[in-house]
């Protein structure tokens, strides 16, 4: 009699464990099957900001980028985590110009634009957030980080300029900035 007992006892546990993994496992493959959704420039706002608008000649101009999520759905969206020397995100650029010449101070559009031809598609995966709606990531960062400024020693000559920058298809808003 105990011996029956404890054989079904034993059945019972093994079919629990058996629908408790059965479950589980239809619970991972319907989010492998439903991935998120890539955020698009509609569901994202880019702001940027200078912590000081005027800085001299030979100091680092720090920037903010602020990425949106402004639409109602959680999805994904391409924000690689840049090391320096990197020079920048993967599919982004800035735009840098003189007010009194309107002429680009950029060298390049920025430094990772020059290699970013060679980034292979699976180099990708660890460079995507998740953004629930309206969450933000803020990060901050020296200007000359991103891009190489059409000088002989890589600082901004005195004057006004205005900049923006861009992720994929996008835009930031304008920001003026004085070097002095």
């Amino acid at each position: 009699m105990k011996q029956t007992f404890l054989f079904l006892l034993l059945i019972a546990f093994t079919s629990c464990e058996s629908a408790k993994t059965k479950q589980q496992s239809e619970k991972i493959k319907t989010s492998e099957a439903t991935p998120l959704d890539t955020l698009t420039s509609k569901d994202l706002s880019l702001k940027i900001y200078f912590e000081k608008s005027k800085v001299r000649h030979s100091d680092s101009l720090l920037v903010t980028l602020v990425l949106k999520n402004k639409s109602s759905k959680t999805g994904k969206v391409l924000f690689d985590k840049p090391q320096p020397s990197t020079g920048g995100f993967i599919h982004s650029g800035v735009s840098i110009f003189d007010l009194t010449t309107k002429k680009s101070v950029v060298k390049y559009g920025n430094k990772y634009l020059l290699s970013s031809q060679l980034i292979e598609q699976e180099e990708y995966k660890n460079a995507y957030y998740t953004l629930k709606p309206n969450q933000v990531i803020k990060r901050t960062y020296p200007l000359n980080f991103f891009v190489i400024y059409n000088t002989d020693d890589n600082y901004l000559p005195k004057g006004k300029y205005n900049c923006s920058f861009w992720l994929e298809r996008l835009e930031s808003n304008e920001v003026l900035f004085e070097i002095y």
